[in-house]
């Protein structure tokens, strides 16, 4: 029998990766948004801040990415980062006020903007020849089962241990997963002596047909990015401040904490599977088909959940939302592989991710501050979350038919 190949163990570690860089991380701390506010007597423009303060941070640590990756390997280099985020979740546990969450939240940033999406991509772009996208795919679930049952779970937590210890087990839960994925890892195929997933099967190819396959040159131009820069940032807009703010969103819409946890679960669930059915629709089909399913389900999605007043309607907004919107997390590696050459592939990466954080900055205050100017509700926002959608799958679109 035939050993599978390593490539298939790397995989394992970077869905734990977006387990706990991603999952618990960032996602899960939306189910936390309520209680902090209400514990430390925070405004709504306040919790935007402590939003804001994580996306400056990952933000900040993606702009020196490109140094912090040559000066660690990609295996140190990940663990370092998720030590940095179990260290927020702490000072979140230890926190006595606003400002010692703001910090919690900081160290939080900086392990998302160098450990989560983009040392992930680069990983697998070095272990995988073949089948990338459903690697990234799989990967990428690994953020939606965090949110399947744990907020649930969280949500028992804070209302019977309180808000602290909460926290202090996120912490360590955190830690666990990271520790685990550090001995997994390895930074190049080279180190255990193979090559990456499909090589062999790539160079065969190449040995029969008598030469190296090669695609139309795919160049971004200037006039390119001028479409791309927003679309980008509006995608980390609606990922990061949108995704964060639905849970404030649908409780001041009159859903009660248990519904709005439930609502969560099935969003992760469909998530969970959106991003595996992008990666196999991508391989075997085209990156351009998903754009189009995914960027119609995240419209839909959104709409149903402003227009939404009854419980079923709400869950069938939040699992087409979810299942829609995880394009954030394999969008732009699939993007940086169709529309680029090869070699420019990390450094593509590299500007997608950069521009996608800075869109979860630049935006991380505008839902709370359109809610305190609309007498506390988040509906408008969301409206505007809607329209940020609509853009930028039609740009993504836009340079996928010029490149064909």
């Amino acid at each position: 029998m035939k050993k599978p190949h390593y490539a298939f163990l790397i995989c394992v570690a970077t869905t734990l990766t977006f387990f706990y860089a991603n999952g618990l991380g960032c996602n899960a701390f939306s189910i936390y948004m309520p209680y902090v506010l209400k514990e430390y007597g925070i405004s709504n423009t306040q919790s935007s801040s402590i939003l804001l303060t994580r996306s400056l941070f990952g933000f900040l640590a993606t702009a020196v990415s490109g140094w912090y990756y040559r000066t660690f390997s990609l295996r140190a280099g990940i663990l370092i980062a998720g030590i940095s985020t179990v260290l927020g979740y702490i000072l979140f546990g230890m926190a006595a006020g606003y400002v010692t969450v703001l910090a919690g939240s900081a160290l939080v940033g900086v392990g998302f903007g160098l450990g989560a999406t983009l040392p992930v991509s680069m990983m697998l772009n070095r272990w995988f020849k073949q089948k990338r996208n459903t690697a990234m795919s799989i990967s990428a679930m690994g953020s939606t089962f965090a949110m399947i049952g744990i907020p649930s779970l969280i949500t028992w937590g804070i209302q019977t241990r309180g808000l602290r210890p909460s926290f202090l087990v996120h912490a360590a839960a955190i830690a666990l997963a990271a520790g685990i994925s550090f001995l997994i890892y390895r930074s190049n195929p080279s180190e255990l002596g193979l090559e990456p997933y499909g090589a062999d099967v790539v160079k065969a190819f190449e040995t029969a047909s008598g030469h190296r396959t090669r695609s139309r040159q795919r160049i971004i131009s200037r006039t390119d990015w001028l479409w791309l820069i927003p679309a980008l940032l509006l995608l980390g807009a609606v990922a990061n401040p949108g995704y964060n703010h639905l849970s404030v969103f649908l409780n001041g819409q009159g859903f009660t904490p248990e519904s709005i946890a439930v609502a969560f679960s099935i969003g992760s669930a469909c998530a969970c599977a959106g991003k595996l059915l992008f990666g196999m629709i991508a391989d075997r089909f085209s990156t351009f088909y998903c754009n189009f399913i995914y960027g119609f389900m995240t419209i839909a999605g959104l709409a149903l959940l402003c227009i939404s007043r009854s419980i079923p309607l709400m869950y069938c907004g939040m699992a087409c939302f979810c299942t829609g919107i995880s394009i954030a997390i394999t969008g732009p590696p699939a993007w940086a592989g169709d529309l680029s050459e090869p070699e420019q592939y990390d450094l593509t990466i590299q500007r997608f991710q950069k521009m996608y954080t800075l869109g979860s900055l630049v935006f991380t205050l505008m839902p709370g501050m359109i809610a305190d100017r609309c007498g506390g509700s988040y509906l408008a926002a969301f409206w505007i979350f809607t329209a940020f959608s609509a853009y930028l799958i039609a740009a993504v679109q836009r340079q996928y038919i010029k490149n064909r």
